[in-house]
């Protein structure tokens, strides 16, 4: 609920830091630890990325610096639209240090910032979260995946198309 009203918080705090892994199942309704519905759970869903940048906004607004821990804060393809949403901070695991070092000491922020604009929602959808909802309806025809999974990940999909149409 803190990264919905950020701006709210914010005023309360010295410092956000946004866990992206429970950010992540708790915004997408999905345990990436469960098999049969893992492959719905990605960072890059639209709406975790609108709660991650209106987080980084809401913070900065009130003048206090936001950082990110969790496995994306680790991603090397992740760091550049971090970077670009403003992001202060990166707690890395130890084995990611080199790899997201890399990339952020290879990319201007202007060019971090131009991927941000110009990375298209409906990309995300068709790269992600489509290949993860057929996997779904695999298990869900092979009887891996039973008809309540099955209604939760369609509950996603659609939460995930409503933010792009809203875009």
């Amino acid at each position: 609920s803190v990264a919905a009203a950020a701006e709210v918080y914010a005023r309360d705090v010295d410092f956000f830091s946004i866990g992206t892994n429970d950010l992540c199942q708790y915004t997408l309704a999905v345990d990436r630890m469960n098999q049969k519905i893992a492959p719905l759970y990605t960072p890059f869903n639209p709406g975790v990325l609108r709660l991650i940048r209106s987080t980084i906004e809401g913070g900065h607004k009130a003048g206090i610096p936001v950082g990110m821990c969790g496995e994306m804060a680790s991603d090397p393809t992740a760091a550049p639209l971090l970077i670009a949403m403003g992001l202060d901070e990166f707690s890395v695991s130890p084995s990611s240090v080199p790899y997201v070092k890399d990339l952020l000491r290879s990319i201007s922020f202007e060019k971090a910032r131009q991927l941000l604009e110009h990375t298209d929602p409906m990309e995300l959808v068709d790269q992600v979260l489509i290949p993860a909802l057929d996997k779904v309806g695999a298990d869900f025809e092979a009887g891996r995946v039973f008809l309540p999974q099955l209604i939760q990940a369609a509950g996603a999909a659609q939460a995930a198309f409503e933010v792009i149409r809203d875009r």
